[in-house]
């Protein structure tokens, strides 16, 4: 795929800026009009592609129920927003560590202690820190910590802004067999259109002393 149709439209609308334009401006601007319009029926044919392929795999990974708790997957969580409908979507941490928690610093070695952690950390990647973000933990001892609360997701690029998680939640789009480099209208499209849901999250995560 060439440049983007925003690419073709823009060198269009330059090109016959101004009252001096000529003839051949005008012919090469609706030269650029028409590869932007072929541009962007490229974009919509490819993001339609796309989203059949995404809808395929969300279905064969659900195996028929949303509802069975499975172990956290960045690419089920991103398909879920795509295609759950806004159902809560259940996951499983057991045995998943979260190298950005500190049972001394975080909770001072203390059974029972509860707080909210932003486990996301750009220089310490986990599973958890990708796909949940900022979560309520209570220390169980023995370096093990679990979710207390479920939490509200949405992953629209536009709406919250979260440029580092939704990078990370992308990785899920792009997985499944998708041509690259993907233009940016087409990411933008397949980074929105969803619907928020809850996490609700069962299992003990391990964490650093």
């Amino acid at each position: 795929m060439g440049a983007s149709s925003a690419v073709y439209g823009y060198i269009a609308s330059k090109q016959t800026h101004g009252s001096l334009a000529t003839d051949n401006d005008r012919e090469t601007a609706m030269s650029y009009q028409e590869k932007a319009q072929k541009a962007k029926e490229e974009e919509n044919n490819l993001i339609k592609n796309i989203t059949n392929q995404l809808r395929g795999l969300y279905s064969s990974m659900i195996n028929g129920s949303s509802t069975d708790y499975k172990k956290l997957n960045i690419i089920r969580t991103y398909l879920h927003y795509k295609f759950g409908n806004g159902q809560p979507m259940y996951v499983d941490i057991t045995g998943m560590h979260i190298p950005t928690i500190s049972a001394k610093r975080d909770f001072n070695d203390e059974v029972g202690a509860k707080k909210s952690i932003n486990t996301f950390s750009i220089r310490e990647l986990s599973m958890i820190g990708v796909t949940l973000g900022s979560v309520d933990f209570k220390y169980l001892g023995n370096l093990k910590v679990k979710v207390t609360k479920s939490d509200r997701y949405d992953f629209d690029w536009q709406k919250n802004g979260k440029s580092d998680r939704n990078f990370y939640t992308l990785l899920g789009s792009i997985v499944h067999n998708m041509p690259m480099p993907i233009p940016d209208t087409v990411l933008m499209a397949l980074t929105t259109g969803g619907r928020s849901f809850d996490i609700e999250v069962k299992g003990e995560a391990t964490v650093n002393p």
